[in-house]
């Protein structure tokens, strides 16, 4: 009987050597958050997909969950006993983050909690998968300076092995993705006499954010130039809707920035905004020609502007006009009521 088994393990075990020297070694980027299905990979005569979770940006003093699921495409179900190598590195490229995680039913669930030292695994260690696998309460968390500091970090899962605890894949299947890690930072804009609530997710500190009606655009703006410091950045704006409302474009520096729009809720607009060390680049080469910019261009050198398809209201100025005009009729009719007419 354990004859027959092995007979069967030794037999898969080549089917799936020869589908990867034939196939080589898969490799897919996953740009994004939330929950995704990145597209399929063969694995022998299976299409299998990494179904994960995780959010698109993290203050750095919160938790950080994330769940990895590999799904078998045909049957919808968990591909069983899946072990991933999870790597996190931090803004300057150097691993924070380096441990096996095995799913006895394919699912691995994670949360990272802040603290100061070397960061610390609380999960059982299974020796036979060589690997950390979640306690009873189906959540392996990690204690540590892990994501400890804002900036786009990179996060990169490597499925090494599937179906058994101990049988691991002879090329792994690599995915990628980024995870921005920043503090919101609120901002009261204030237009006319009143103020919209405005919060921008930044790897730097934002010095202020103006609304420009007449221009129907949004001014971000920074301190400094210390962007040169990042490869890949993202930029989160949540703006209210009757305060703006898309399609909308962006521009950093004269740079175009690559704009997503994710609806909130129905009264909020969530901007992604990405940006990369080339576009930074460029940007710097060509800093040399702006001398003869008034202050307001310059000013924009430090800042990323928000351009909108519309403002709402989009004639704000006509309504206190509107106001004193109404307000003027009915003290004019009240001073003539009750006269006698001739």
């Amino acid at each position: 009987m354990q004859l027959s088994f092995l007979n069967r393990k030794m037999c898969w075990l080549y089917f799936v050597v020869t589908s990867f020297l034939l196939a080589g070694t898969f490799s897919l980027n996953a740009y994004g958050a939330g929950g995704h299905d990145l597209p399929p990979s063969s694995i022998g005569d299976r299409q299998v997909f990494l179904s994960f979770s995780a959010p698109s940006i993290a203050d750095p003093s919160d938790r950080i969950a994330m769940s990895y699921s590999f799904m078998d495409k045909a049957t919808g179900k968990n591909v069983q006993h899946v072990t991933y190598f999870l790597t996190i590195s931090n803004p300057q490229g150097k691993q924070t983050f380096s441990e096996v995680l095995h799913g006895h039913d394919g699912t691995v669930n994670v949360q990272f909690r802040p603290g100061e030292g070397q960061y610390k695994v609380n999960a059982n260690y299974d020796n036979l998968a060589a690997s950390y696998v979640a306690d009873q309460a189906g959540v392996i968390t990690v204690s540590g300076p892990v994501f400890n500091e804002q900036g786009s970090y990179k996060v990169n899962i490597e499925v090494n092995g599937i179906d058994y605890d101990n049988t691991f894949l002879p090329e792994p299947i690599k995915y990628e993705y980024p995870l921005v890690v920043a503090a919101a930072q609120k901002f009261a804009v204030p237009y006319v006499e009143m103020a919209f609530n405005v919060n921008v997710s930044s790897p730097l500190q934002v010095e202020n954010v103006e609304f420009k009606p007449e221009n129907k655009q949004l001014m971000i703006q920074y301190s400094g130039v210390e962007w040169q410091h990042f490869d890949d950045f993202q930029v989160y704006v949540e703006i209210p809707r009757e305060m703006m409302s898309g399609p909308f474009t962006a521009i950093f520096n004269g740079m175009e920035l690559m704009v997503r729009e994710e609806q909130k809720d129905g009264r909020t607009t969530t901007l992604i905004l990405n940006g990369t060390h080339l576009d930074l680049m460029q940007m710097n080469q060509s800093g040399d020609s702006m001398g003869g910019m008034d202050m307001g261009e310059s000013q924009q050198q430090n800042a990323i502007v928000i351009t909108a398809t519309s403002v709402v209201p989009e004639f704000p100025l006509t309504l206190p006009l509107a106001a004193v005009a109404i307000a003027s009729a009915i003290v004019l009719a009240s001073k003539f009521k009750g006269r006698p007419s001739f």
